[in-house]
């Protein structure tokens, strides 16, 4: 369970941008286990791995199908995810709070997604995949001499900054990428 929960928030901060159908299937997965943990607490965890695993297929065939309506859902579904790990952070207990700060993360995300969506994209998916990691390893707390948030901050930054790499790359013709090889090569 934890192998997977750090392969699948490595490619979401790493790729999650150019898998857009990733992105949402994995937000998809994990909110769904964390809703059914919360939910459904005397249901044994073969069957909340069960209801995440299908919110999460749900998410990435209808990523794949409607695109369109996905990026909204896609932004309010990290927004929540989001603002309910930060609010627990804050607030360990934080009881009724957390649905109204996942309400109010996942409308900022939609927001976010509808206007930036490239940038908003590379973000989202960089903090989802950041928090992912950082939850399966542990790593939020209990590593000596290491600030509490530095893991999220440093994986969210170098999710970013591949994302933004990549993206960059896309606008370069092959062409030209290819000649700047061959021009490097003769030097």
């Amino acid at each position: 369970m934890v192998l997977g929960q750090v392969i699948g928030g490595l490619c979401i901060l790493l790729f999650g941008r150019r898998l857009f159908w990733l992105f949402v299937g994995g937000v998809g997965f994990v909110l769904g286990m964390d809703l059914a943990a919360l939910l459904l607490r005397d249901m044994p965890h073969s069957e909340v791995l069960l209801i995440a695993l299908v919110g999460g297929l749900v998410g990435a065939v209808l990523a794949l199908a409607v695109e369109e309506l996905m990026i909204g859902d896609a932004g309010f579904m990290a927004g929540a995810y989001i603002a309910g790990q930060i609010l627990i952070v804050v607030m360990p207990y934080p009881g009724r709070n957390i649905w109204v700060a996942m309400l109010v993360g996942g409308i900022v995300g939609v927001l976010l997604l509808v206007a930036l969506f490239d940038w908003a994209l590379i973000v989202l998916s960089s903090l989802v995949g950041a928090g992912l990691v950082t939850q399966a390893l542990a790593l939020s707390g209990g590593i000596p001499n290491i600030p509490l948030p530095f893991p999220f901050i440093a994986l969210t930054i170098a999710g970013i900054m591949v994302q933004a790499r990549l993206k960059d790359r896309e606008h370069i013709p092959a062409a030209i990428r290819k000649d700047s090889r061959v021009r490097l090569r003769s030097l």
